[in-house]
């Protein structure tokens, strides 16, 4: 009897409480979360702000659906009234920005172009 308990090889051992932790769905949503975070704010270098939030508001649609999905919970009756509200606003601010833009792309294509140099008018 003594002998078959010293035949027990290391790889068979459970695994240590650290690699359990590393291994689990939370700290996979951990990670997945921080990557998201990061990959927002760098796309905010890239774009304008009222742009990249924009497109973040479709957090609250991804955290409806899964929570309804694997958690079967819904939003309190509040967050149906206020989430409306906020895509509503940054649906116009996002149109709005892009109407700025096409307004001052314009204004730039309507700039007279600047006159040629005297060399190439005296030819």
């Amino acid at each position: 009897p003594a002998a078959s308990l010293s035949t027990r090889t290391p790889t068979s051992s459970p695994p240590s409480r650290g690699a359990r932790w590393a291994a689990s769905p939370e700290s996979a949503a951990h990670v997945s979360g921080a990557a998201a975070q990061l990959l927002l704010t760098t796309s905010l270098r890239f774009g304008s702000a009222a742009t990249v939030i924009v497109m973040d508001y479709t957090a609250l649609l991804w955290a409806t659906l899964y929570g309804w999905q694997v958690f079967d919970e819904l939003p309190v009756p509040n967050t149906w009234i206020g989430a409306p509200l906020i895509i509503l606003a940054g649906t116009i601010i996002l149109v709005r920005e892009g109407h700025l833009a096409r307004k001052a792309r314009r204004a730039r294509l309507d700039v007279p172009a600047p006159e040629e140099p005297l060399a190439q008018q005296q030819r």
